[in-house]
């Protein structure tokens, strides 16, 4: 699990995404632990899951990636 006090750059907009899918489950007590997968820098992919249940959602990406150009334009 994240620690609680543990800082990330997040895409609002990769978070709202993660949050309606996770939300959309159906489970009488929802207790959502989420699991830090992957760090590179201040960027992370969390894991969202119930304890309480088997849902269990996809790694997702929490940054919005550029891609950079190689060599001269």
């Amino acid at each position: 699990m994240a620690e609680l006090n543990e800082k990330f750059i997040v895409n609002m907009d990769c978070l709202h995404n993660l949050v309606r899918e996770v939300h959309k489950q159906s489970c009488s007590k929802p207790c959502v632990q989420v699991t830090v997968r992957k760090r590179a820098g201040l960027c992370v992919t969390v894991q969202m899951k119930f304890s309480s249940c088997k849902y269990q959602a996809p790694p997702v990406n929490l940054t919005d990636t550029m891609k950079k150009s190689h060599g001269p334009q």
